[in-house]
C-alpha cells in the first residue's frame, strides 16, 4: 500500500469515526444544553449525558467550574493470569484489576468557595498492570486510559479502560489488603486529565465520543471522601 492509498484510508476511518460521534452526541444534546443549575433536579442518567456532552461541546466553559470525576469503589477484583494474554497474542503472566464503584460529578460554584457533588452513573473499570497499555486499548504513548460512550451500557454504566504500572499495583495492593474498616478508596480523574476523543485532541485516543483520560489519581481516606462536599444530593 502506497503513503497516498494509506493516508486516503486514515481519512476515510476519521471521517466515520466523526460522523458516529457527532451521532452520539446528537442524542445527549437535549441534555447537555441544560444550564447547569438544572443538575439539581436531573436523573443520573440524565447528568451522565450532561456531562459527555458538555466537555465534548463546551469544554472550555465547562473547565470553569473544574469538574472532577470521583468514583468511589464499591468492590475490587484481582487476577492474575499465566497462559493465554486476554488483551495481547502473547502467553504469560499478566495481572489486572476490575473495580466497581460508584460515580460523582463534583463542580466548583462561581465563586469557588465550595464544590458541589451530583451523583451520576454506576461503572466498571478494568486496569492493565503492566509497563505500557496492551493494543487492544487503542491509547497514546502517555494515556492512563479512556472513558467509554460508545457501547451498549451507556449511559446506564460508565465503562473505565485502562492501566496501570507494576509500582502502583503493588502500592494498591497494600490498601485494598488492609483490615481497617474505616478507609475508603476512590479514583479522581481531574479536570486536566480529561480530554474529548475528538479532532485536535491527538494526544488521546479512543472510541469515537470518549473521553481519553491521562492521570488516574487513587485516594485511601479514613473519612468519606464524599460527606463534607457541598450538594445536599448525598
Amino acid at each position: 500500500m502506497d503513503c497516498q492509498t494509506r493516508e486516503m484510508r486514515l481519512r476515510e476511518a476519521e471521517q466515520s469515526a466523526e460522523k458516529v460521534r457527532q451521532g452520539m452526541l446528537h442524542n445527549l444534546q437535549q441534555y447537555g444544553v441544560r444550564p447547569i443549575g438544572d443538575l439539581e433536579i436531573m436523573s443520573e442518567n440524565e447528568r451522565t449525558k450532561w456531562f459527555f456532552w458538555n466537555m465534548h461541546e463546551r469544554l472550555d466553559a465547562t473547565r470553569a467550574s473544574e469538574p472532577m470525576l470521583v468514583g468511589k469503589v464499591m468492590q475490587a477484583n484481582f487476577l492474575v493470569s499465566d497462559g493465554q494474554s486476554a488483551f495481547t497474542e502473547n502467553w504469560g503472566l499478566e495481572k489486572r484489576i476490575e473495580i466497581n464503584c460508584k460515580w460523582h460529578l463534583l463542580l466548583k460554584d462561581q465563586a469557588y468557595q465550595k464544590e458541589d457533588v451530583y451523583p451520576i452513573n454506576d461503572g466498571r473499570v478494568e486496569l492493565y498492570v503492566g509497563d505500557s497499555p496492551p493494543a487492544k486499548f487503542l491509547m497514546k504513548k502517555r494515556q492512563k486510559a479512556h472513558l467509554d460512550a460508545d457501547n451498549s451500557l451507556f449511559p446506564n454504566c460508565l465503562l473505565l479502560s485502562g492501566w496501570i504500572t507494576e509500582g502502583l499495583w503493588s502500592d494498591l495492593k497494600i490498601s485494598y489488603t488492609s483490615q481497617s474498616r474505616t478507609c475508603q478508596t476512590a479514583l479522581f480523574l481531574r479536570d486536566n486529565s480529561l480530554f474529548p476523543i475528538k479532532p485536535g485532541f491527538d494526544f488521546v485516543s479512543g472510541p469515537p465520543g470518549a473521553l481519553g483520560v491521562t492521570n488516574i489519581e487513587f485516594r485511601v481516606s479514613s473519612n468519606s471522601l464524599l460527606s463534607n462536599v457541598g450538594h445536599s444530593n448525598l
